[in-house]
């Protein structure tokens, strides 16, 4: 049996290999999401775990950096788990 062990990078959720954030070409919602498969296909292979560190959900209150990306923001915003406390235990790697 296989074992994969996935670490999302660069402070991303989890959720970025289930579904992939696209644009439409609707006026009102720029941006849907779009369910990928990638877990479902590595399932079939062997077991899998996904550790994502507590302190990425700070992600949840992404303001963003471009205008007129309201709806990106909220679809990307909702994929973070809501943080509720982040303590220095949930950084210290040791722990």
């Amino acid at each position: 049996m296989i074992l994969f062990i996935l670490f999302p990078g660069f402070g991303q959720t989890e959720k970025f290999w289930e579904y992939d954030i696209i644009e439409t070409k609707d006026t009102k919602k720029r941006y849907k999401l779009k369910k990928l498969d990638f877990l479902k296909k590595l399932k079939k292979l062997g077991k899998v775990y996904i550790y994502t560190p507590k302190q990425y959900d700070i992600n949840y209150y992404y303001t963003g950096e471009k205008e007129n990306l309201e709806d990106w923001q909220e679809i990307y915003c909702n994929l973070f788990k809501k943080p509720n406390k982040i303590t220095l235990d949930d950084i210290n790697i040791d722990k």
